[in-house]
């Protein structure tokens, strides 16, 4: 189930009020951890802003040419962004050998969880 079915403002508020406090977080804690984890987090954010200026864009009919540049973009963001962060919880608690192991599970899931929807993905190309 996605979030295509929301009402288009609804959407945009969602993607962009959601990056928001990530980012203000972020700013609030930059000097604290592994600059990899904060930079991360703000690379899915900015892919959440452009999800939402996509959704604002296609039902507005306009910028119609730079729409799949728009939707790569998001990609690419989203996803450097997830390994950055990944990235750098590993570099926070590489010296702690039980949140290393937690990060480390925590890690795995997430690109089983990758791949199983990649798989869903490619399952219902046609």
């Amino acid at each position: 189930m996605s979030f295509a079915f929301l009402p288009w403002p609804l959407y945009v508020l969602m993607a962009i009020g959601s990056a928001i406090p990530v980012l203000i977080y972020v700013k609030k804690m930059w000097k604290t951890s592994p600059k990899s984890f904060y930079i991360g987090l703000c690379m899915v954010s900015i892919g959440a802003i452009i999800a939402g200026i996509i959704k604002f864009t296609s039902n507005m009919q306009v910028l119609t040419q730079f729409q799949e540049f728009l939707k790569m973009l998001t990609i690419v963001c989203t996803s450097s962004g997830i390994i950055l962060t990944m990235i750098g919880a590993y570099n926070k608690v590489k010296d702690d050998p039980e949140k290393r192991r937690i990060v480390q599970i925590y890690i795995g899931v997430i690109i089983v969880t990758i791949i199983f929807i990649g798989l869903i993905g490619l399952s219902t190309l046609k």
